[in-house]
This record gives structure tokens, C-alpha cells and sequence, in this order.
């Protein structure tokens, strides 16, 4: 099962989302996250359940070290703001938004990120800023902020057709199908996933 594909779309993520807003409790709700992931990689190869055992020691030790790493990252972007470069600074705070989102401080990760994004917006198009706005979605969806979301994930898109980059086209296809689907507008959620599909297609086609 694939992340663009109609089982997952219009299948086990709703059933996942609807499990999961129902389930009562923080330890419900990760008992539920837990399962669907595990079916997740379970549903194409069982083999790939040792892999997500695997990850998920490798992330719960990673985590420990999630405060000192925030100290780092703080200091990371002290260091860039000291060299007087505002695109520099612009580029720093991005990672270290992405970073935070990482580390699954959110709150953190916004902050950073929109302040990239604000700076990297008036500069016109780039890599980075494309990558900021991607990972700025994330961090709505794990909030649950479909409104805004669909904004970043519109942003993604326009970065993409503005660029004429196939790649970025269809994960911003898939972005503003992923939150519309949520949203229950499920066939301009179709539409997108189509479009996101044909860019696939098309990157297949000349590789």
C-alpha cells in the first residue's frame, strides 16, 4: 500500500483518523498509531515490521536526546543571526524548524519555519523555500489544522508550477489531496491525487 494510492486516501486513512479521534486517552490514541503503522508496513511486506521495530528504537533513543539537542539548534541560529545575513539566517532557521519538527516540538518548529518562509517568500522561488512550506504542512497536519494547511500545501504547488518542477508538483498535488480528503471535499481530493499520479508518470517516463 502507497501513500498515493486510492486503499490508503480513501480507505485507511479515514479509518485511521476516525479510530484515532474517538480513541480516549494519550495512551489509547498512541495504541492506535501504533497498530496502523504496524498494519502499515505489515500490508505490502511483513519483513518490514522489524524494520519499523527497528526505527522506533532507534527514534525513542534519538528522542532522549531531544533537549539537548534544542540547545543546539537554539545556538545554531544565534550563530547565523551574528553574521548580518538575512538570507543566511532565513536558510538556518528553516533547517532548524525542520529539526524541531523532528524532535516533535511543534510549536517550535512553526516559529522557526515561518520565520524562514516570511524572509525566503520576498526573495522569489527556491529549493529551500519549497522544502519549508512542505514541512510546514506537516506540521499543521500533525496538528490538525486543515485550514492552514491546505494554505501551505497550495504554496507547495504554486512553487512548483512557478518552477516548472514535476517532483514538487506531485507532493503538492498530494498535500492539497491528503488535506482535502480530511476536509471531506473527496472529489476535488480525487482530482489532486490524479494530477499528483500524472506527475509521477511523467518523472517515470523521462527517468
Amino acid at each position: 500500500m502507497l501513500f498515493p494510492s486510492i486503499t490508503f486516501l480513501f480507505y485507511f486513512l479515514p479509518l485511521f483518523f476516525a479510530l484515532y479521534c474517538v480513541a480516549p486517552g494519550v495512551t489509547a490514541k498512541n495504541v492506535v498509531l501504533l497498530s496502523a503503522s504496524l498494519l502499515f508496513y505489515a500490508w505490502g511486506e511483513p519483513r518490514f515490521v522489524l524494520l519499523l521495530g527497528l526505527q522506533i528504537g532507534f527514534n525513542y533513543g534519538a528522542m532522549s536526546l531531544k533537549f539537548p539537542a534544542a540547545g543546539m539548534l537554539r545556538r545554531a541560529v544565534r550563530f547565523a543571526e551574528r553574521g548580518g545575513d538575512a538570507t543566511v539566517k532565513a536558510e538556518t532557521q528553516g533547517f532548524v524548524g525542520s529539526a524541531y519538527y523532528c524532535l516533535g516540538r511543534l510549536l517550535e518548529a512553526e516559529t522557526e519555519l515561518r520565520a524562514s518562509i516570511d524572509v525566503l517568500d520576498r526573495q522569489g522561488e527556491s529549493y529551500l523555500r519549497m522544502a519549508w512550506h512542505h514541512n510546514l504542512r506537516h506540521v499543521f497536519a500533525c496538528q490538525g489544522r486543515g485550514q492552514e494547511e491546505l494554505v501551505e500545501a497550495m504554496a507547495e504547488n504554486d512553487a512548483g508550477e512557478t518552477a516548472g518542477d514535476r517532483e514538487t508538483i506531485c507532493w503538492g498535488q498530494y498535500g492539497l489531496a491528503n488535506v482535502k480528503a480530511r476536509l471531506g471535499q473527496l472529489d476535488e481530493a480525487h482530482r489532486h491525487m490524479q494530477r499528483s499520479l500524472n506527475a509521477i508518470e511523467v518523472l517515470t517516463t523521462r527517468s
